[in-house]
């Protein structure tokens, strides 16, 4: 029996939170397919259009990996965090002062 979703590129867009091979596996639940696959990795913290291809459309990933990408961004000057990300926690910002050592 012929799967409708085979063959096909998907464009997704990914949401803060799941990885990109989460969006994968979800598409390979959803979809009953197993050869699904991704083109680019965007990052947990990220969101933004992810292109998921199955069956004999995954041949053209590489295709998309080396299309022009864009990105946009916000950034906070002079604020460092423990995992130098968003979720970590704010060990100096402008107007709090040096941030001591741990165990100082």
């Amino acid at each position: 029996m012929k799967n409708r979703f085979d063959h096909r590129v998907f464009v997704i867009d990914k949401a803060v939170g799941p990885t990109s091979f989460d969006i994968v596996a979800r598409v390979r639940r959803v979809t009953g397919l197993r050869k699904v696959g991704h083109a680019g990795t965007l990052d947990p913290l990220a969101r933004g259009v992810l292109l998921v291809c199955t069956g004999l459309a995954t041949r053209a990933v590489e295709h998309f990996m080396d299309l022009e990408k864009e990105y946009h961004f916000d950034i906070r000057l002079g604020v460092e965090t423990a995992t130098l990300d968003i979720d970590g926690r704010v060990r100096q910002a402008p107007g709090m002062g040096r941030a001591s050592p741990r165990g100082a």
